[in-house]
């Protein structure tokens, strides 16, 4: 008798519970959403997403907030959303350069680990000219590149990235070569074009808005643009080209479909929203809507293309995207060779084992070693650019042929007498400071690394005057910046924190 009541008692509060959660479970979204994009305060995709978020509450009562995740051109605010969960809170501000980002990653990191919700704008690529300068149509562009047989300097930010794309498929297509100088962003390129270092600008039309001195040259869209009737398309000088920046919203893999089916539908009511039409045509942009399935072939057949272009040009090789780090056990095998190779020589000099023995061949195989992990770095990022192998192989290779000059001097090898300490320790500190730079060079580029490894070798040796040794490390960066960079036109890596 007592049984049945208490049974009943527990299908209650069971079914009571099922009731409140249920309406839950349907209640997305019931908390703010949050779009991570890779533009500083104040750039297009950031400027974009921040209207979206104001006029998606026209439509849903729902609360968007834009958070800005720059840096390693978009790398940083792809690995933050992987980061979270696979929830619909957290979207991504997609540009179809992360598919270059993806290609020039070694961590893995690809645009297929998320699935886009929709794509919204189309920016056509175009080349823009100086006004004051010799070339300005394009049949100037092509005239002005076979006369200077691959001399010709094309501007725009980045290696690697959607503007050097165009600039690829473009000589490929036109039958010309040319020399791609990357800067730190199109500002800093339109300002190098102005100032006579190029001949073409890279980018979209409405980087000439305000600036009367550039002129679009050519616009890689299907039909002229509205806004600029007087700019030729590709298709009508004979070319079979059109390329654009695609601009949309991704999730995280995995997100559940409720979710998705959520977001599609909000983003395809912005799109046919007029004031977000005419906020997208103020820029000169055409304002689309694309789902997922739409997009699925094109950014397949995009990935394809820009593989192909990169691999020719030869900023990557093949399976480029996947990390190809050497594996540290190697270090001990190059240590092993390098002291059989030293053994032998002090064999046939009929030298005595002693601790300059074991510096050499510390020496040896660490140089031999990182020599080695370069070749898993992107080959040289085009023309303009050695990449991020170009400056460890000149430090591994001045180490190994430093090591094989002392190997080879007359006399017995050994410690420098001025060196007071135990040799061991010595060498330990010179291999640490050699693994750190290695890394530094990947995360806070060549300059700031360089330079606090110039002060650390120095104060390793013993030059413990701070002004004077970090005076050193200041006039060799800067020697080395006049020469790369403005004499040869050469960008040392600026790594991925900067």
């Amino acid at each position: 008798m007592t049984r049945q009541p208490i049974q009943l008692i527990i299908i209650g509060i069971f079914l009571t519970g099922l009731l409140a959660a249920t309406p839950l479970l349907g209640q997305y979204p019931d908390r703010p959403i949050t779009i991570i994009n890779s533009n500083k305060p104040g750039g297009v995709i950031d400027v974009m997403s921040r209207k979206l978020a104001a006029i998606a509450n026209k439509y849903e009562e729902v609360t968007i907030v834009v958070e800005n995740v720059p840096g390693g051109s978009g790398a940083a605010a792809m690995n933050y959303v992987l980061n979270q969960p696979a929830d619909g809170y957290t979207l991504l501000a997609t540009l179809k350069s992360f598919i270059s980002t993806g290609l020039l990653s070694e961590t893995g990191l690809s645009l297929n680990d998320f699935q886009l919700v929709a794509c919204l704008v189309y920016d056509w690529e175009a080349l823009i000219t100086n006004r004051n300068s010799s070339v300005v149509s394009f049949e100037d562009i092509i005239t002005d590149a076979q006369r200077k047989n691959g001399l010709q300097k094309w501007l725009g930010p980045n290696t690697g990235g959607l503007d050097h794309l165009m600039a690829l498929e473009t000589w490929g297509k036109c039958g010309i070569q040319a020399k791609w100088i990357p800067f730190e962003g199109s500002s800093v390129s339109i300002a190098a074009l102005l100032g006579g270092n190029g001949v073409v600008y890279v980018g979209n039309a409405i980087d000439t808005k305000g600036r009367p001195d550039l002129q679009v040259a050519a616009v890689a869209a299907p039909e002229r643009l509205a806004d600029f009737p007087d700019a030729p398309t590709f298709r009508e000088k004979g070319f079979d080209l059109t390329q654009q920046m695609w601009r949309g919203f991704s999730v995280k893999r995995g997100t559940p479909e409720p979710e998705l089916a959520f977001l599609e539908n909000l983003f395809f009511q912005v799109s046919q929203d007029p004031e977000w039409q005419a906020f997208i045509k103020a820029g000169y942009a055409d304002p689309v809507f694309r789902n997922h399935s739409q997009m699925e072939a094109q950014i397949e057949k995009e990935e394809v293309s820009a593989r192909r272009l990169l691999t020719r040009a030869g900023v990557i090789r093949e399976g480029a995207g996947k990390a190809s780090q050497t594996p540290w056990f190697y270090l001990p095998v190059f240590w092993g060779v390098a002291s059989l190779l030293i053994f032998l020589v002090y064999s046939i000099k009929k030298r005595p084992l002693d601790s300059g023995f074991i510096i050499l061949a510390l020496l040896m195989g660490a140089s031999l070693y990182f020599l080695y992990q370069t070749f898993g770095f992107p080959a040289a990022q085009g023309a303009g650019d050695n990449g991020p192998a170009f400056m460890p192989r000149i430090w591994a290779g001045g180490l190994l042929i430093l090591t094989l000059l002392a190997l080879f001097k007359p006399g017995p090898v050994s410690a420098p007498a001025k060196i007071q300490k135990p040799p061991g320790s010595l060498i330990y500190k010179v291999i640490f400071l050699l693994f750190g730079y290695t890394g530094a060079l990947v995360l806070f580029g060549f300059y700031i690394s360089s330079f606090l490894f110039v002060v650390s070798m120095l104060w390793v040796l013993d030059f413990r005057r701070l002004l004077p040794v970090a005076g050193i490390a200041f006039s060799f960066l800067l020697l080395i910046y006049l020469l790369f960079e403005k004499a040869l036109n050469i960008n040392l890596p600026t790594g991925i924190w900067l």
